[in-house]
């Protein structure tokens, strides 16, 4: 039986939340969203098309975060006013 050795990957910064892989030279998007982390491949290895993408993904994930938001704050609105409802009688 033959080892086989693998390289690890290692992603390198090269820009305010840009990334490229030891590997493949693709760029990567690393920052954070509500606490969390969000990490993406860029699906490039064109500097200049790494950094559009970044911000358009940027731009997607912040509307996605208020729409998420939005949401869990009308169903919280809703449960509650069943539960109140249900408590006087009228459901």
């Amino acid at each position: 039986m033959v080892a086989i050795a693998r390289e690890h990957q290692q992603l390198i910064h090269v820009g305010d939340r840009l990334y490229r892989s030891s590997l493949t030279e693709a760029y990567y998007a690393i920052f954070q969203r509500d606490g969390r982390q969000v990490k993406r491949s860029l699906k490039t290895i064109d500097r200049g098309l790494a950094k559009g993408e970044l911000e358009e993904l940027r731009r997607k994930v912040e509307r996605l975060g208020l729409t998420t938001l939005i949401g869990t704050c009308c169903t919280v609105a809703a449960a509650t006013r069943r539960a109140v409802l249900q408590c006087r009688g009228r459901i």
